[in-house]
């Protein structure tokens, strides 16, 4: 008889960190549930609060320094809250 494993996994790797791994088709809601227990344990908290559907985050970091792109993939306006105060660098024609 074959030996049961469980379906997800999670390793310490040598550099202070884990990485866990899924090997399972999940729904959306426990996904959810699974991202958020594993964002809870790590420790990491996001940059910005969840965002509207049809926004996209794009961070971009070299040299010390670190960017949000942030894209409406909507026709229509979407707000976004910061957790903490940014300068706009960029600002598309169609913002107000």
């Amino acid at each position: 008889m074959a030996a049961r494993r469980s379906a997800g996994d999670d390793h310490a790797e040598a550099w202070e960190g884990s990485i866990s791994y899924i090997g399972a088709l999940l729904d959306d809601k426990v996904m959810a549930v699974a991202g958020k227990r594993m964002a809870q344990n790590s420790g990491v908290s996001p940059e910005f609060a969840p965002v509207p559907d049809g926004v996209e985050v794009c961070p971009r970091s070299a040299g010390g320094k670190q960017v949000f792109i942030v894209i409406n993939h909507t026709q229509e306006r979407r707000e976004v809250s910061l957790r903490r105060a940014m300068k706009a660098l960029l600002v598309s024609w169609g913002a107000s």
